[in-house]
């Protein structure tokens, strides 16, 4: 079975963990995820099963969405609700000021990211040296704010809800930090939801309880090149098919930095980049796969 399943994260669940347990169903070792998720986080998760595997490295993966509950007030070691708290304050800024605020995030900036997270320095994950409580030096990070809206404003709760639309590699939780502390307070995550990832949006996830009640779960697995559905297209003859296939050089007409979905007649035979005018094989999809 090659293809990809979205799969609906629950909360309590590594994204490793969900690999573990989608082995177990599909009953396949060869399972790989995309677009990383914390424990605590539920919502969209791209799983690439088989060959769609060959995938993962080079699916576009620029633009993420997220719903984000916020508690004002407290900030903790983890940037949510599963940690120690460092910081409280008493202040909750009016609904008209938060407005502002969220209003000058849009845009590009860079970000520093927590050391809670995934990140490697020095060939050692940030989480890992955070446990032992240990604090690095982390380099600030180009990120892109393309939306940021205020769902929910509960002052009696001292709680938001926000909706973020934001380029890969963003934080939230430090995102969540970094409004609060515009406002001249403090504030840790108390719900994410990731709602998109990779082009895919939350009303296309299937949850686990779907998955192991089904008679046959390859039902709900997608064709592995859905991922690329935006790519540009290349059409080659049968000489070039034949020659892109064997590695040889091909020529392309398409000016462009991103990939290029390289078909002959109804036949995908792979990914590819303009590499100085010729296509650059990135994914090589044999006959049958």
């Amino acid at each position: 079975m090659d293809g990809i399943l979205i799969l609906d994260k629950p909360e309590g669940f590594t994204s490793f963990d969900c690999v573990a347990k989608l082995r177990g169903i599909y009953r396949m070792k060869k399972v790989g995820h995309g677009g990383t998720l914390d424990p605590m986080a539920t919502g969209v998760l791209p799983v690439f099963f088989g060959n769609a595997t060959k995938t993962i490295q080079y699916a576009p993966d620029s633009t993420k969405e997220y719903v984000a509950g916020v508690s004002f007030g407290v900030k903790t070691d983890t940037g949510d609700r599963t940690g120690t708290t460092t910081e409280t304050s008493d202040v909750f800024p009016s609904e008209e000021e938060l407005l502002k605020v969220l209003e000058g995030f849009i845009g590009k900036s860079s970000q520093i990211p927590p050391m809670y997270s995934a990140l490697k320095v020095n060939g050692k994950k940030l989480y890992d040296l955070a446990r032992k409580g240990k604090t690095v030096e982390r380099k600030p990070r180009d990120i892109e704010i393309y939306a940021l809206d205020l769902l929910d404003y509960d002052p009696g709760t001292r709680r938001i809800e926000i909706r973020v639309r934001c380029s890969s590699g963003t934080y939230i939780r430090t995102l969540a930090e970094d409004i609060a502390e515009k406002c001249g307070s403090c504030a840790t995550l108390n719900s994410l939801r990731r709602t998109m990832c990779m082009g895919f949006r939350e009303s296309e996830a299937v949850q686990f309880e779907t998955l192991e009640s089904s008679a046959d779960p390859a039902e709900y697995l997608r064709d592995m090149m859905t991922v690329f559905r935006d790519a540009e297209v290349q059409e080659l003859d049968e000489k070039n098919a034949d020659r892109f296939m064997n590695g040889a050089p091909v020529r392309t007409d398409i000016e462009t930095d991103g990939l290029i979905k390289v078909r002959c007649e109804d036949r995908i035979l792979g990914i590819a980049r303009n590499e100085c005018g010729y296509l650059k094989k990135l994914i090589h999809l044999a006959q049958g796969e």
